[in-house]
């Protein structure tokens, strides 16, 4: 034990004094202290025992120390790193990554705009019968649902035609020139009837009974058509011959008239139930 303390105490010390210059200064210091008288012997022991232990100790430290590491600066064998020097980013660099980032990406998308070929022959030819039939076919369109009208509906328009009529008569003065006040031409009187009876029906009725002058519109003194005496409080017959056609028939006998039928013909024009015509049966003189 005592060997290898005073070898470790010898490594300390040449190690230590390895790099020691003797100046003059420490030498004369050394010849100072041998020249000083000595003491008495008695305190020779004490100063040597004293200097042993401190070495001894510090020998022992210094083993203890050593041979554990504690000496050895951290990160001692490794080499400095290097520091990294960022550079700026110049705008040019920048623009160069953005086209660079936009290629690629357009090289993985795929291209939608291209269509897909059919995998073979048969599927191309379904593909396009397939479009011939959207081009062809038509959408369908929901048909008109036909709405029959009412016995009611059909005597109605009847009576207001009547009522117009007689409107428009009662407005001529008869005592002194059969003129319509309010009337400028034919038209101006047939327009009072377009939304429940045709034209050329209005036009064949009245025609013959009106007449135009540069002062207005005169009634000419005729009377009123047979065709204009339906009654709703007499009997009559209302009948379906299509879908687009019904009749109203009315029996009807009078001295002025004499025994007649008359049959009303209704037809659908524009959405709308009107009287198109009528046709009369005078049973004295077809029966001769």
């Amino acid at each position: 034990m005592d060997n290898k303390l005073m070898k470790t105490k010898e490594d300390l010390l040449k190690g230590e004094m390895h790099n020691l210059i003797f100046t003059e200064e420490m030498k004369r210091n050394v010849l100072a202290e041998i020249k000083q008288p000595k003491s008495k012997t008695k305190n020779k022991t004490v100063p040597a025992t004293l200097s042993l232990a401190a070495v001894t100790a510090f020998a022992i430290g210094m083993y203890y120390i050593i041979s554990n590491g504690l000496l050895d600066e951290p990160n001692a064998d490794k080499p400095p790193e290097e520091t990294e020097i960022i550079k700026p980013i110049e705008d040019e660099d920048v623009e160069e990554n953005d086209i660079e980032m936009e290629e690629e990406t357009e090289e993985k998308l795929p291209d939608d705009t291209e269509d897909e070929e059919p995998d073979s022959e048969i599927e191309q030819e379904q593909t396009e019968t397939e479009n011939e039939q959207e081009i062809t076919e038509e959408p369908e369109q929901d048909e008109p649902v036909n709405v029959e009208p009412t016995e009611e509906e059909l005597v109605g328009i009847l009576n207001e035609f009547l009522q117009i009529e007689d409107s428009l008569y009662n407005t001529v003065n008869f005592d002194i020139s059969y003129k319509y006040p309010n009337l400028e031409t034919k038209e101006d009187f047939y327009s009072h009837f377009y939304h429940i009876a045709d034209k050329l029906l209005i036009e064949g009725y009245f025609e013959h009974s009106l007449e135009e002058h540069e002062d207005g519109l005169y009634m000419l003194a005729m009377g009123k058509s047979v065709a204009s005496t339906f009654s709703d409080t007499q009997p009559y017959e209302f009948e379906k011959i299509s879908d687009n056609e019904y009749h109203i028939i009315q029996e009807l006998s009078s001295e002025f008239h004499g025994h007649y039928t008359i049959i009303y013909i209704f037809s659908k024009q524009d959405g709308q139930w009107k009287l198109v015509n009528y046709d009369l049966f005078d049973h004295y003189r077809d029966s001769h």
